[in-house]
C-alpha cells in the first residue's frame, strides 16, 4: 500500500506544473494591474466650492487633484433635471383623440438640447413651434410617451460643456453617469455614445438602481459597450438591477467599482473607511474607488476631504498600488494542456482519499484511476461548467485526504511518553503542516483552474461553496464514528466494522457533558456554512469587525476566524491528543479541525482575490493557528485531557 500511495503523491507533480504554468501568468496580470482610479462626484464638489468662504471651484478641484483625486464623475442631464427646477414643463395636449405630452423650455439652449436628445432617439419629428407671445417659449412634442418615462431620458452633457472643459484642463479623467430609460434604441445609444466621445469619456458608472437597458435591453447596452469601446464600471454589493447580466454578456471586460453611500458613512469613522476602500483595492480587485466626500460645509471642510482622500491614496501607495486610470483586466486563462494535467493530479488526488480507508489492490486502483481520468477529461473539454465540476471536486477531495492520511500519520506513531518532547513538539508541527499542505494543493489546483477575467472580475464564481464547506467535515465525522478513519481497511471489513459502530454508537447513551460539547461542535459547523458564500445569511457583529481591524493592522493581510479559532487550535489538540493516545477526544478534534482545512482551501477559491494576498493569508492562518492551539492544549490540560496517556481513554464517540 506505501508504494501504491507513494505512485499516486508523484502523479500529483503535474498538476503543480500545469498549476504554476497558469498562475505565473495570473501572478504577471495581476502586478501588471495597479492603476487605481479615485472618483468624486461633481454635485458634491460643487457644493463644496459653494459654501461660503469657499476658494472657488478652480482651488477646489485643483486641491482635490494634489490629494490624490484622478476623475470627477459627471451625470449626464435628464428632462426630469430641467422639469424640477422649472426650466421646462410639461403640458398635456390631445392629438387624435389620444392624451399626449408636449415640452415647453424657455431657454433656447435647453429647448435645443432636449429637441436633439428627443430626434436622436426617435421619438419626435415634428418641428419645433413658436408659442405666442403670451407665453413665451418654444414648444417641443408632443409625445406619446408617459410623463414618468419622459423625466427619465437622458440628454447628454452639451449643457455641461463649460464645467466639463474646465475639468479636463485641469488633469482630470471624467467618468460618465447615465440614468436607465424604457425605450432604449439602437438610435439613441448612437447619440449617448457621440456624446461621450465629444467629452472624452471612456468609463460609465449607471447613475440609480438600474443600469442601462434593465428589463429588455441590457444584451443592446453590451453591444453599445463593446461597439463603442466604453469601460462598464460595476458597483459591488450594492448591485444595480442588470449589472450581472451585463457583466456577463462583456465577458468580464469592465471595471469593479466600490463606494460607500452617504447614509453608509453617517455609521463610519473615518480610518474605517479608509481602511475598507484600501481593502477593496487591495484583496478584490476594484480598480475604481467612488468617494463621497466627508464634510460638506465649515471652514475645514476643504482641507479634512482633501486629508481623507490623500489618507487613502497612502494606504493604496503601501499596498503597491497607485493613483491612475483604470483598464479592464487581462485573462490569464488555463490552456487546455495545462488543465489536463491538473486532471490528472486531481484523479491521483480522488485514488489518494480511497486509499486512506479502502485497502486498494493496485489493479483495482489502477482501474479506478482510469476511469476518473477519462471522466475528469471530459470535463476538461466542457468548458466552464466542466472547470467548475473541477474546481468542486478538488475541495471536496484534498482536506478530506490530508486529514485522513494526518490521522493514520500520527496513529502509527509511538505514544508521547515514549519519546522527548522536543521531538514530539516536531512531529505534532509537522503533521499539523502537512495536513495543511494537503488542503492548500486543493486550493492551488482551484486558483489555477478558474483563473482567467471571467472568476477574476467575480462575472462567474466557484459553484458548490456551502457544499464544499459541509460535505468534507462530513464524511470525516461519519469515518470517525464508524471507526473508519486511521487504517484502510477491505471492502468487507469495512462494511463490517461500520455497521457495528454505527449501531454501537446509536445505542450508546450520551453523558450531558458530552453532548453538551457536540451539540457546541454541531452549532459551530452551522455557522460556518450558513456563513460562507457569497450571500452569507448570518452578518458579522460588531466585536469580531472590530477583532478582524485589529488583526488586518497587525498582520497585513487577516486571517480567517474560522481557521484560528475553530480548525487549527482542533488540529493541533487532535494532534497532541493522539500522541497521548486519548483517541476518542482526538477523533472529535480531527472532526472540528476539517473546519480550518476547508477554509484554507476555501480561500484559493476566491479568485477576484490576488493569489499574493491569498497565500498570506493562509501562512497567517496557519502560524497564528499554531499558536491558539497551544493555549487550547493549556485549556485541555487544565481540564485533565493528556494528563496520563495509560488512563481516560474515554471520551465522546466521534
Amino acid at each position: 500500500m506505501r508504494s501504491l500511495r507513494l505512485l499516486f503523491i508523484a502523479l500529483l507533480v503535474p498538476g503543480l506544473l500545469g498549476s504554476f504554468s497558469t498562475l505565473s501568468r495570473r501572478i504577471a496580470v495581476e502586478k501588471a494591474d495597479r492603476n487605481v482610479q479615485i472618483a468624486l462626484d461633481l454635485d458634491e464638489v460643487q457644493s463644496l466650492a459653494s459654501r461660503p468662504g469657499s476658494p472657488g471651484l478652480t482651488d477646489v478641484l485643483t486641491e482635490l487633484k494634489n490629494s490624490g483625486v484622478t476623475s470627477i464623475a459627471v451625470t449626464q442631464s435628464t428632462i426630469g433635471s430641467y422639469l424640477n427646477i422649472g426650466a421646462a414643463r410639461l403640458e398635456p395636449v390631445s392629438t387624435d383623440g389620444a392624451l399626449r405630452y408636449q415640452i415647453v423650455c424657455d431657454s433656447a439652449l435647453i429647448s435645443r438640447v432636449i429637441r436633439e436628445a428627443l430626434r436622436s432617439g426617435g421619438f419626435l419629428s415634428e418641428e419645433p413651434q413658436r408659442r405666442g407671445s403670451s407665453q413665451q417659449g418654444t414648444t417641443i412634442g408632443p409625445l406619446s410617451l408617459p410623463p414618468a418615462e419622459i423625466a427619465r431620458l437622458p440628454l447628454g452633457f452639451d449643457t455641461q460643456s463649460q464645467i466639463l472643459g474646465q475639468i479636463r484642463r485641469l488633469g482630470f479623467s471624467v467618468v460618465g453617469r447615465v440614468n436607465n430609460f424604457s425605450e432604449v434604441n439602437d438610435s439613441f445609444l448612437g447619440f449617448l455614445a457621440k456624446q461621450m466621445q465629444a467629452f472624452n469619456i471612456e468609463k460609465v458608472i449607471f447613475a440609480g438602481d438600474e443600469v442601462l437597458g434593465w428589463n429588455g435591453g441590457v444584451k443592446q447596452t453590451a453591444e453599445w459597450f463593446e461597439r463603442s469601446h466604453l469601460i462598464f464600471g460595476n458597483i459591488e454589493f450594492s448591485k444595480q438591477k442588470g449589472s450581472d447580466k451585463l457583466g456577463t454578456l462583456l465577458k468580464g471586460r469592465y471595471i469593479r467599482v466600490h463606494s460607500i453611500s452617504g447614509s453608509e458613512m453617517a455609521n463610519y469613522q473615518q480610518p474605517a473607511a479608509v481602511e475598507r476602500f484600501v481593502r477593496a483595492a487591495r484583496e478584490r480587485n476594484v480598480r475604481l474607488l467612488y468617494i463621497r466626500l466627508i464634510e460638506m460645509s465649515g471652514p475645514t471642510a476643504l482641507e479634512n476631504n482633501a486629508s481623507y482622500i490623500h489618507e487613502i491614496v497612502s494606504g493604496l501607495r503601501k499596498s503597491g498600488y497607485r493613483p491612475g486610470a483604470a483598464s479592464i483586466i487581462g485573462d490569464p486563462h488555463p490552456l487546455r494542456w495545462e488543465l489536463l494535467l491538473m486532471a490528472i493530479a486531481l484523479a491521483a488526488g480522488v485514488i489518494l482519499v480511497l486509499t486512506e480507508f479502502v485497502d486498494l489492490k493496485p489493479g483495482a486502483a489502477g482501474a479506478a484511476f482510469g476511469i476518473t481520468v477519462v471522466v475528469l477529461f471530459a470535463a476538461v473539454f466542457a468548458g466552464d461548467v466542466g472547470r467548475k465540476g473541477l474546481a468542486l471536486l478538488s475541495a471536496l477531495v484534498f482536506p478530506v485526504w490530508g486529514l485522513a492520511r494526518t490521522v493514520r500519520l500520527v496513529n502509527q506513531l509511538p505514544e508521547a511518553v515514549r519519546i522527548p518532547a522536543i521531538l514530539r513538539s516536531l512531529q505534532l508541527l509537522v503533521l499539523y503542516l502537512s495536513a495543511i499542505v494537503c488542503a492548500v494543493y486543493g486550493g492551488v489546483l482551484i486558483a489555477a483552474i478558474l483563473s482567467g477575467r471571467l472568476f477574476m472580475t467575480e462575472t462567474s464564481q466557484f459553484a458548490g461553496v456551502k457544499l464544499a464547506h459541509l460535505l468534507p467535515v462530513v464524511v470525516v465525522a461519519f469515518a470517525a464514528i464508524a471507526g473508519l478513519l486511521g487504517e484502510p481497511l477491505a471492502w468487507k471489513e469495512m462494511k463490517t466494522r461500520m455497521a457495528a459502530r454505527v449501531r454501537e454508537a446509536w445505542q450508546t447513551p450520551v453523558l450531558f457533558g458530552y453532548g453538551f460539547v457536540a451539540l457546541v461542535a454541531l452549532v459551530v459547523l452551522l455557522v460556518v456554512v450558513v456563513r460562507s458564500g457569497n450571500d452569507a445569511g448570518v452578518g458579522v457583529s460588531p466585536l469580531e469587525l472590530r477583532f478582524r481591524a485589529v488583526l488586518d493592522q497587525i498582520l497585513f493581510v487577516r486571517p480567517r476566524s474560522k481557521e484560528i479559532l475553530v480548525g487549527y487550535p482542533a488540529l493541533v489538540a487532535a494532534l497532541w491528543l493522539s500522541l497521548q493516545r486519548q483517541r476518542a477526544w482526538a477523533s472529535f478534534f480531527f472532526v472540528l479541525a476539517m473546519v480550518g482545512l476547508v477554509s484554507a482551501l476555501n480561500s484559493f477559491c476566491h479568485i477576484h482575490t490576488p493569489l499574493e494576498i491569498t497565500v498570506v493569508r493562509v501562512i497567517n492562518g496557519a502560524w497564528v493557528g499554531l499558536v491558539t492551539g497551544a493555549v487550547l492544549i493549556w485549556l485541555l490540560r487544565r481540564l485533565g485531557l493528556g494528563a496520563d496517556s495509560k488512563v481516560a481513554t474515554d471520551g465522546p464517540s466521534a
